[in-house]
């Protein structure tokens, strides 16, 4: 899926990032363009979607952020996934055939009690490298993300809700970690989730 959680690189490793400026950005434009065009049901989006995740691999492993690459290398599966699933193709193989059944809301307050659970885990593990900040919040970020994932390639609209809700806590969390530009970012994917939340529900 759309890589939507590394967006930039600490004061350390600025010099790095900036040799690599030009490849973010391509990654940062295909992932906006993902977005965008699967709130618009377009196919095309899961092809944006999959050169958005090959290019985030690339600037994470680069960068020696070999952890990152486990997410990223996620979001290119979901991206395929997703693309056999709208196309039909996986239909056709007898494995995958969309719509998917959507959740209930029962559903949906268990997998978000097992998110949570999953996140403070997960912080909890990260608070004992001395180099993480907010170790807790940026867990929470993290597993949400992959949930509001799951949801997209299943094509449940209710997926927007959840990115609404992971990108404007992204905004404050790169905001308070002083990253600007990427907090803007995260402005931007938020009025997308609203978009996307409109197109589902709204017209």
């Amino acid at each position: 899926m759309a890589p939507r959680r590394f967006v930039g690189l600490n004061e350390k490793n600025s010099s790095i990032w900036a040799a690599l400026s030009p490849l973010e950005t391509a990654a940062v434009a295909c992932s906006l363009l993902y977005t965008f065009f699967y709130a618009r049901g377009a196919i095309i989006a899961w092809m944006f979607g999959a050169l958005a995740s090959v290019l985030f691999l690339i600037l994470v492993a680069r960068s020696g952020l070999l952890a990152e690459t486990v997410t990223h290398a996620f979001y290119l599966l979901s991206a395929a996934y997703g693309f056999l699933a709208q196309s039909g193709w996986g239909a056709e193989w007898g494995w995958m055939s969309p719509p998917f059944n959507r959740w209930t809301a029962l559903e949906h307050l268990i997998w978000i009690a097992f998110t949570a659970a999953s996140g403070v885990l997960a912080g909890y593990f990260l608070s004992k490298n001395p180099r993480a900040k907010m170790p807790f919040f940026d867990a929470q970020t993290t597993v949400f993300s992959i949930l509001a994932t799951v949801l997209m390639v299943r094509f449940d609209p209710a997926n927007w809700f959840y990115w609404l809700a992971v990108d404007a806590a992204s905004a404050i969390l790169y905001a308070r970690r002083k990253l600007s530009l990427s907090a803007l970012l995260y402005v931007l994917y938020t009025a997308m989730a609203a978009y996307g939340v409109w197109t589902a529900y709204g017209r």
